[in-house]
């Protein structure tokens, strides 16, 4: 793997080594464990909340979906909204739209 130096970013030098199949391989599986970790995340933010039916919510069927069997390729919302997770990841950090485009 090369260093960056200078005005370049790392994604510039990142998985170079990688084809471009596997770059956006890679991708998908950040986009995935991204999306894990924000309802992770956003099931603990309930249960620190004022929530006063949240040990219903936290021990229901519907928070277990949510949670653990809806597709981690797309992003769910709290408020229901969904995009896929991939495109949630590149606006969190576009400088990965390179990798996504085989652009290394």
């Amino acid at each position: 793997m090369k260093y960056y130096k200078g005005k370049d970013t790392f994604i510039d030098y990142l998985f170079t080594e990688l084809s471009t199949e596997n770059q956006r391989r890679l991708l998908r599986l950040i986009s995935r464990i991204a999306e894990q970790s924000y309802r992770r995340g956003a099931q603990q933010a309930m249960v620190m909340g004022e929530n006063e039916n949240i040990e219903e919510w936290i021990l229901s069927d519907e928070a277990y979906s949510w949670r653990f069997e809806k597709t981690l390729d797309r992003s769910i919302g709290l408020d229901g909204y969904t995009t896929p997770s991939l495109e949630r990841l590149l606006i969190e950090e576009p400088a990965l739209e390179k990798l996504n485009r085989g652009k290394t």
